[in-house]
């Protein structure tokens, strides 16, 4: 899975610089052309996301060229060679090119194929295979097909298909297949701003100890909305994952579904903490001694910047929700047919967040080692993390299991359950755990 969203991510990204075409895809002008894709390419620059560089326009008498660099924010090595081709047409202009990773990202090509028109822009990317090439990572992408249909920022569709992806190496992910994945995005003026997503795929196997494991009909479903309260980035999302049955060695167990929410999600402040906090561990030295390489000043920048990137994610008081997590097992030979039931909530308090326990939390961790800084915590580690720990809400909710399972449990589990209750619960409030009603912390 993770070939087909670094793949599909770097073409999506070429959404943003196509679709600034249609500014100037029409008539024999190349100078509207020309101011067009300029703009697109800073646009995508701007996004948090996204790096563009190397950038080379050239107009001509009848078509402009454009070459460019462009890269994921946080990931040196994930970077794309972008070379277009527009034709200056009278009414629509066919946009051709090739969009080639980098050779220590992934092996092959995606095919550019659209039309740029006043109304937007058109077309497919096409790869025949793209294969990971990264240390560690054996995986493979088969005749990915990415569909784009854009108007406007706010009235656009992306829509791909691939024959499978597989994975055959991957650290601690056991192999994998997933038999003609599908992955579509859109976002439509009617819906307010908002953006839907749905992954689907009829089938997945994997290899996990020995057993070969099924998982058929998997669907994910989601829609982002701008959140009606918290400042102007945050975003909701509500959405469902189902997996209609699940097989090991050829026998069925049962079923899977899932509904999930989250609200006053910073998205950018989220994309913006994790890009941060991947360059520090990055650049962290091994040991307590620090090399002379690392640039102090830039390492003490981004511990600012995570720091701050984390503020305003959390300062909105995001939540989390699990409503209901729905599982039917199936296993004759126990005599075994059940229907668990799982919910959970999970919140922040954000309000009147100190920044400065943030920044002692930061300076306290292993991403800090000897006197990388010149900066003293303003409180211990310990501190900061009862600080925040006092502003955590978790609250779960399970149903009791039937007595086959919980015969089957690690006996200081089963001491925590209430057989005679029809659901536990957990619950953290304040820094208080209580297991059904009684406090324990």
């Amino acid at each position: 899975m993770g070939v087909s969203s670094k793949a599909l991510g770097v073409a999506a990204g070429v959404i943003v610089v196509a679709g600034g075409l249609y500014l100037g895809a029409q008539g024999v002008v190349g100078n509207e052309v020309e101011k067009s894709l300029g703009d697109a390419f800073d646009q995508l620059e701007r996004s948090p996301s996204w790096r563009v560089s190397d950038v080379h326009i050239e107009k001509h008498l009848f078509h402009t060229t454009a070459r460019a660099t462009l890269g994921i924010a946080g990931y040196d090595g994930a970077q794309a060679e972008l070379d277009l081709n527009v034709d200056h047409g009278v009414i629509k202009s066919p946009v051709t090119g090739t969009l080639v990773p980098a050779e220590t990202f992934l092996d092959g090509t995606l095919d550019i194929d659209m039309t740029a028109s006043w109304r937007g822009i058109a077309g497919q990317l096409r790869a025949e295979s793209l294969r990971t090439v990264e240390e560690g990572v054996d995986g493979a992408l088969t005749n990915l097909v990415v569909n784009i249909d854009y108007a406007d920022e706010h009235d656009w569709r992306i829509a791909s298909l691939a024959d499978d992806i597989s994975i055959t190496r991957w650290a601690q992910v056991p192999p994998f297949r997933l038999v003609s994945p599908r992955w579509e995005m859109s976002s439509r003026d009617e819906q307010g701003g908002s953006v839907s997503q749905r992954m689907s795929a009829p089938r997945l196997e994997l290899t996990s100890h020995g057993h070969e494991v099924t998982l058929e009909e998997i669907a994910f479903d989601t829609v982002f909305a701008p959140s009606p309260q918290g400042d102007a980035r945050t975003q909701d999302q509500n959405g469902r994952v189902s997996v209609a049955a699940i097989g090991i060695d050829g026998e069925t167990l049962g079923s899977l579904s899932m509904t999930l929410a989250t609200r006053r999600f910073d998205v950018e402040a989220f994309q913006a903490y994790q890009e941060h906090h991947a360059r520090l561990v990055a650049a962290r030295p091994d040991g307590e001694a620090l090399p002379p390489s690392l640039d102090r000043a830039r390492y003490g920048q981004d511990i600012e910047a995570l720091v701050d990137s984390g503020y305003r994610f959390l300062a909105n008081s995001p939540e989390i929700a699990i409503d209901p997590l729905e599982v039917h097992v199936v296993m004759p030979e126990y005599g075994l047919d059940a229907s668990p039931r799982l919910s959970a909530e999970l919140r922040f308090d954000g309000q009147a967040l100190s920044r400065e326990a943030l920044y002692a939390l930061a300076l306290t961790s292993d991403l800090v080692v000897g006197d990388a800084l010149d900066a003293e915590a303003p409180m211990s580690g310990e501190q900061a993390s009862q600080y925040l720990l006092q502003r955590l809400f978790l609250d779960v909710r399970l149903t009791t299991p039937p007595r086959e399972v919980l015969e089957q449990l690690p006996l200081m589990v089963g001491l925590m359950i209430d057989p005679d209750r029809d659901e536990q619960t957990l619950t953290w409030d304040r820094g208080q755990l209580s297991i059904n009603g009684e406090a324990v912390m």
